[in-house]
Formats: C-alpha cells, structure tokens, sequence
C-alpha cells in the first residue's frame, strides 16, 4: 500500500497543478489540517500574484522571518526588503507585507499630507474590519485570505514601518487583508489619493493643531512686536475672528503638516491706534 509520504514525493513540483494534486492527496488520506494549509499557501500564492501588479514593495521583518541575506535587503528597524524574483521564497511564512507607494509620509517626505492620508485610509479599513469579527468568524470573511492558524487572528492587517525625522510607511499584513483594502491599493495606481475626503479632514485637523500650538503664538508675538502694544484680552482667537485674517492669512504645506504663511502682511493690514482703541490692547510702554 503507497503511504501518504510516498503519494506527496510522487507529485512533480514542477507540475502546474501541484497544489491541487497535493491536497487531493492529503484529503484523501484523511489529513485534513495539512490539506487546509495547502489551500492557504494557494490563496496566499494568489493574494500575492495580485500584489505583484501593485507599485510597491514586499517586506518581512527579522522578528518574524529572519531572510536569507542574498534574498533581501536590510532596512531600518528590522525591516527587510524582499527582491521581487523571491517573493515567492516567503509564501509560506504568513509573515510578508506589502508597502505600498503613496502611502508614506515624514518631516521630509514629498508626499505630506496625501500620504498621510493614505495611510489613515488604510488603518481605518483594518480596523473597522477587525471590530466586525470575532473568533473563528475571521478565516473567510470578506475575502481575507487568512490567517490559517485561529490563534493568529488577532493580527491587524495594518502597521507601519517608522524611521528618521518622523517618518512612516504603511505596510499591509498580506494574510490579514482584506478585499476592500486591494482594491484602495489597486486605484492607487490611476490616483495617488484614496479619499479626497479624509485628506480633507485631516488637513483641517492639522490646520487647527497647529494653530493651538505655534500659530496663534507666533501671530500674537508679531503683532506686539511691530505694533509695541501686548494683548490683554481673554480670547486671542475671537479677537482674530473678528479681523477676517484669512484675507493675508494662508496655510501651506510642509512635509507631512503645514506651514503658516502671510503673517507680516496681515500685522502690517492692522493700525496700532485701532487696537488700542479696542481695549484688548494696551501700549508697550
């Protein structure tokens, strides 16, 4: 009687229909756990086929998959760069990620806020999918591809890769994806922005942080400085609201924020007498 060791070494690897032949095999020889981890090799073959047409990089990292040097290039962090031509060497290791283009950014980043915005697009599709399931739920939910092992599901499809000068870069767990997150990589390729939206938000939000923390100081101390008067009022933002600032006043970009710009030109708009007048002024003396 051919054993089931026998019956695996007789399928040739080469054979375009290797896996199929292989869990036919293991199926009918009972083993179904190692027959459900051949499927999972060939959904993750086919997920990986799929990234292949995507811009950008496969990664693994030494913690989880310590690459062979000829296969990969070192990055910061731990991170390894996996050579196109080997990606396939890493099929199996439920351990390789994908970084996409256009979804990065850092204080000396090109893509700024677009990227930043990318990378929250993502994040939030990971999420929003790891709220909606639970337990054994997670296997074939909503095309995700995997995990194969229960106890790896809670594993987020989402991290990033950080390094110098505050910069990221989004890295897609393969294994824990989902369609709906493809298909963001996918349009990538016709428009670096995934949600035009959500870019909008977070510039707005960015707008206002960083008014709290430097602009509405920087603004105040230029006012004082060319007008020789100090602000004694309760509320510096009403007072400006009040100026229609906005008119000399812009924001621009500056790596993955923004940058405050016009400053002088609106201080120059104003007439000291005018704010002495207000009573939220008083002379420097």
């Amino acid at each position: 009687m051919i054993t089931l060791k026998q019956a695996l070494a007789a399928i040739d690897p080469q054979d375009p229909n290797h896996y199929a032949r292989r869990i036919a095999v293991l199926e009918r020889y009972g083993d179904e756990e190692a027959a459900e981890q051949a499927r999972y090799e060939v959904r993750t073959m086919a997920r990986l086929a799929r990234y292949n047409q995507l811009d950008g990089s496969f990664m693994v990292h030494s913690s989880d998959n310590p690459p062979e040097k000829h296969l990969a290039r070192w990055q910061s962090g731990g991170w390894y760069l996996i050579y196109g031509e080997d990606i396939e060497c890493f099929a199996d290791t439920r351990a390789v990620y994908f970084a996409p283009r256009y979804c990065h950014y850092g204080d000396y980043d090109d893509m700024g806020l677009v990227g930043k915005a990318n990378c929250k697009a993502l994040e939030d599709a990971a999420e929003a999918f790891d709220e909606a399931i639970s337990g054994d739920e997670v296997e074939e939910m909503d095309g995700r591809c995997g995990p194969y092992f229960p106890a790896h599901t809670d594993l987020s499809a989402y991290a990033e890769r950080h390094y110098a000068y505050g910069g990221a870069q989004a890295l897609i767990l393969i294994r824990a994806d989902t369609d709906e997150m493809l298909e963001m990589l996918a349009g990538l390729d016709n428009y670096p922005l995934i949600d035009e939206h959500l870019c909008g938000e977070i510039e707005i939000e960015d707008q206002d942080r960083q008014w709290r923390d430097w602009g509405a100081f920087e603004v105040m101390r230029a006012i004082e400085s060319t007008h020789s008067a100090d602000f004694i009022g309760d509320d510096f933002d009403a007072w400006m609201s009040d100026q229609e600032p906005w008119e000399h006043l812009r924001w621009e970009a500056d790596g993955p924020g923004q940058t405050l710009r016009g400053v002088d030109d609106f201080v120059s708009s104003l007439e000291r007498d005018d704010l002495i007048e207000s009573g939220l002024w008083v002379a420097d003396e």
